[in-house]
């Protein structure tokens, strides 16, 4: 039998508890400031035709960062693609770069504008720099963040068009008891530094992109990018062994050619319209095959040429053993 003070001790412990506890709220918070500016001279109508996205300047990050970074540049790039530009392929601007034995992102900066467009044949640069990539995670709180540079420039003119600094944060921490749970799934997600770096990465990117002038109304309504609604595949976040079947399924806009992309690894890999405006493609895991966390991009082209592109945003893909 419990004594009155003993009681009373229990009432003030259980009181003291929920204080604590009622500390212990879970919250997931982002936040993304842009600054930019457009040319005052820049007009819509006048605007560059052919635009190539340059590797990205990674060399304010540590090795760690870089590897992962690297994709940052694909996900802008689709990201872009969805802007009325004619955007040359990320895979060709390399193809290029490299024949013209420049393959080193600082060098390439250095280069004049007027060089890179002759050879690239196209009508405007974007440059990209990422000054700082961060995934911090503790107990109680975690922070993923990406900051970057960026800058699109008229090869014609030599002058800029458009320019932004930002920042994107994705912030989790514990506010409720209520959600616990979640909370350690949200620390164990944002632990996985290279996923929670892409997730971040394609928020930053499209929230950037929504910033560039994108002359769509000027062009022709009869030429249009195709319309990708949906892309699944059958990847989760454990490595793949010889053997293993990977699966890309894409909706769009019927009777469209479609294929897709394994990064930078295997590209324009064909996919088959079983139905109309629904797309399969499959890749079979081969015993020499080394790849990690590479990001799967779904395309489809229309007569015209024009390409539109989709990443899938809930995983990477990796292959084998990597050394």
């Amino acid at each position: 039998m419990y004594t009155f003070d003993t009681l009373l001790m229990k009432y003030f412990i259980s009181i003291i508890n929920t204080a604590i506890l009622g500390m212990f709220f879970f919250v997931a918070l982002g936040c993304s400031s842009i600054q930019k500016r457009v040319s005052d001279d820049f007009q819509l109508k006048n605007a560059p035709v052919r635009v190539a996205v340059l590797p990205f300047d990674l060399s304010a990050l540590n090795a760690e960062d870089q590897e992962i970074a690297a994709l940052f540049r694909r996900i802008f790039y689709n990201r872009f693609s969805y802007l009325a530009y004619i955007d040359m392929d990320i895979n060709e601007i390399n193809e290029v770069l490299s024949e013209n034995m420049m393959t080193d992102t600082e060098d390439i900066y250095l280069l004049s504008y007027d060089y890179l467009a002759e050879i690239l044949d196209v009508d405007a640069l974007i440059y990209c720099t990422i000054k700082k990539v961060s995934n911090l995670t503790t107990g109680i709180y975690a922070e993923t963040s990406i900051e970057a540079e960026l800058k699109m420039l008229d090869t014609r003119s030599g002058s800029i068009i458009w320019e932004a600094e930002s920042k994107e944060v994705a912030l989790s921490g514990i506010l409720s008891p209520s959600s616990v749970v979640t909370l350690i799934q949200k620390q164990i997600d944002n632990s996985k530094k290279r996923e929670a770096l892409m997730k971040i990465a394609d928020k930053f990117s499209k929230k950037i992109v929504k910033t560039i002038p994108n002359p769509s109304p000027f062009i022709d309504e009869n030429i249009h990018l195709p319309k990708i609604y949906t892309l699944k595949t059958n990847i989760n976040n454990k490595t793949k062994d010889e053997g293993f079947i990977l699966e890309v399924h894409l909706t769009g806009e019927k009777g469209m050619k479609a294929t897709f992309d394994i990064g930078d690894w295997k590209t324009d890999l064909s996919m088959e319209e079983q139905y109309p405006g629904e797309y399969i493609g499959h890749y079979k895991v081969m015993i020499e095959d080394h790849l990690k966390s590479a990001l799967i991009v779904g395309k489809l082209e229309n007569s015209d040429g024009f390409v539109s592109k989709k990443n899938y945003e809930k995983g990477l893909v990796s292959f084998g053993s990597v050394y």
